[in-house]
């Protein structure tokens, strides 16, 4: 991970990781435009499998299964942003991710999700859609950042702060260590 490094901004926006994850509409919205999407999933992702196995990909969508640590992390520093659609409100899934992406100033773009709520908020720190609405709103959101990035980068900042403050090593150690000396 290259944490606080200023990172040039990729010509593709970035999803991944596995549980949880509703690919096939982000492909779907994706499918014939200009801007490239690169999704490092899995071969447990078995809806994203079947549904690859049965359609053809837009040649601006590439996605990766089982990558390394090392290659999924370089991937998402270089790209625009990080967009994670989730399958539905339940559980604890995406917050690796998240959490990588704003380590590393990237913009997040998510759908709402309870778990996901306690690490960014929308219009401060990310962009969170409804599910509901991101057929919708998503397009032009894309649209948006891939003519200009710069109108979002206090959210990507703004996030970076978050992470830096409340959820990175340094200040989760600090707040144990405070915890075990109140004691």
């Amino acid at each position: 991970l290259f944490l606080g490094e200023r990172i040039e901004y990729g010509g593709y926006f970035f999803s991944g990781g596995y549980s949880n994850r509703d690919y096939i509409t982000l492909i779907q919205m994706f499918s014939g435009r200009d801007e490239r999407l690169i999704i490092a999933a899995s071969k447990h992702n078995i809806d994203l499998c079947a549904w690859i196995d049965g359609h053809t990909l837009s040649k601006n969508i590439t996605v990766l299964y089982d990558i390394e640590k090392d290659h999924f992390d370089r991937l998402l520093c270089g790209s625009r942003a990080v967009i994670l659609v989730m399958e539905h409100n339940t559980g604890a899934s995406g917050q690796m991710v998240i959490l990588s992406a704003m380590a590393n100033r990237k913009l997040v773009i998510t759908t709402h999700t309870d778990v996901l709520d306690e690490y960014v908020e929308d219009g401060k720190t990310a962009l969170v859609i409804d599910k509901e609405e991101i057929g919708r709103v998503l397009p032009d959101i894309i649209s948006e950042i891939d003519d200009d990035m710069s109108s979002y980068k206090t959210l990507a900042d703004a996030a970076y702060e978050r992470y830096r403050t409340v959820f990175s090593y340094e200040a989760i150690s600090g707040a144990l260590v405070r915890a075990v000396r109140d004691l």
